[in-house]
């Protein structure tokens, strides 16, 4: 009875009370939400930035993995005789050899290939891929290579089967 007594003398100021709690709730619940979608856009600003660092470094570690595979065949005599003029020799070492470069270089672009299906390479990058590429497959030692092993029955995925295909159309 007393707690009922004093809650009818006081009900006026129990209804501020709460009225003033409950409001102080709504702003600290806003506040709170406030600071969250900051937090998201900042975190999501962040979050660009972080994958525009690692597009670059992708893209600049796929430059240098073909700036190393060309420095490498370009480098050799015997490839790039084979590369251009298709020519091959009595010495089953060396075309084996000159073969084996010319299936590294495939595998290179069907590479920096998978890398561009990924978005890592732009469209602009890849075009002049594409074209270094189709120069390449439609060279003299390509001839020779593909009528050894045909593209259509290599382990390559389609999309980059059918990419090298019409280069040599």
């Amino acid at each position: 009875m007393v707690y009922r007594q004093w809650a009818e003398r006081n009900h006026d100021a129990i209804e501020s009370t709460s009225a003033i709690v409950s409001a102080i709730g709504i702003l600290l619940v806003a506040a709170g939400l406030g600071v969250s979608i900051e937090s998201l856009r900042v975190a999501s600003g962040n979050l660009e930035e972080n994958k525009k660092a690692t597009q670059a470094q992708t893209f600049f570690n796929i430059q240098r993995f073909g700036f190393e595979v060309y420095r490498d065949l370009s480098s050799d005599a015997d490839f790039l005789d084979y590369l251009y003029t298709g020519a091959r020799t009595a010495d089953v070492q060396r075309n084996s050899k000159v073969v084996h470069q010319f299936g590294v270089l495939l595998s290179a672009y069907n590479i920096i290939s998978f890398q561009h299906s990924l978005e890592y390479v732009g469209e602009k990058e890849w075009s002049l891929y594409k074209q270094e590429l189709c120069g390449i497959v439609i060279s003299k030692g390509a001839d020779d290579y593909f009528e050894k092993m045909p593209i259509e029955q290599s382990t390559y995925d389609q999309k980059y089967k059918e990419l090298i295909m019409n280069c040599r159309k």
